[in-house]
């Protein structure tokens, strides 16, 4: 969460109004996000993707149940929900399904920002959490996820199984 408080102190820095897609937002970190937006003023709006209900009431929050597989199904609705005006996405989604690190949660979060840039939405920043899978914890293999973690260029990690973290990290920017 360390680095989602900074990101959202550099971001209150703007005197621009902000609408927030948290995806994964009935989980963790979503939740505490959630939360911490709705508390800032500078939040106008926040469309919550989730599949289960989120314990937060707000007017300042539209809750969105969507598959995030399906591209024409996210389309819909964030366009029923009128998302067209969203500027930064927070993708904390994750499905528990191991078996497939390596592509879901980076097809997701693509499958969202693609519908918003469809749909001519403004997004200034797309960002996504990482946890201990980046560093192979994972995989119960000592050696692998030894202690203390490095942040290092995602080529030395290319000895890991596929992951992810990695996979989102590689998404082109978009401008």
């Amino acid at each position: 969460m360390d680095a989602i408080k900074r990101a959202l102190k550099d971001m209150s820095m703007g005197s621009d109004k902000k609408v927030a897609l948290v995806t994964g937002a009935s989980a963790l970190q979503g939740t505490a996000l959630i939360k911490k937006l709705v508390a800032l003023d500078d939040w106008d709006h926040i469309y919550a993707i989730a599949r289960r209900d989120i314990p937060i009431h707000s007017k300042k929050i539209t809750r969105i149940h969507l598959d995030l597989d399906n591209k024409q199904e996210i389309q819909h609705k964030l366009s029923s929900a009128n998302a067209k005006s969203v500027t930064n996405v927070f993708h904390l989604a994750f499905g528990g399904d191991t078996s497939n690190l390596d592509m879901s949660t980076a097809v997701w979060m693509q499958n969202v920002v693609e519908a918003l840039e469809a749909a001519g939405a403004p997004l200034k920043h797309v960002y996504f959490t990482q946890g201990t899978k980046y560093y192979g914890v994972h995989l119960g293999e000592p050696d692998i996820a030894a202690t203390p973690f490095k942040d290092e260029p995602l080529m030395i990690h290319r000895h890991f199984p596929p992951n992810f973290y990695y996979q989102q990290a590689s998404l082109p920017p978009r401008t």
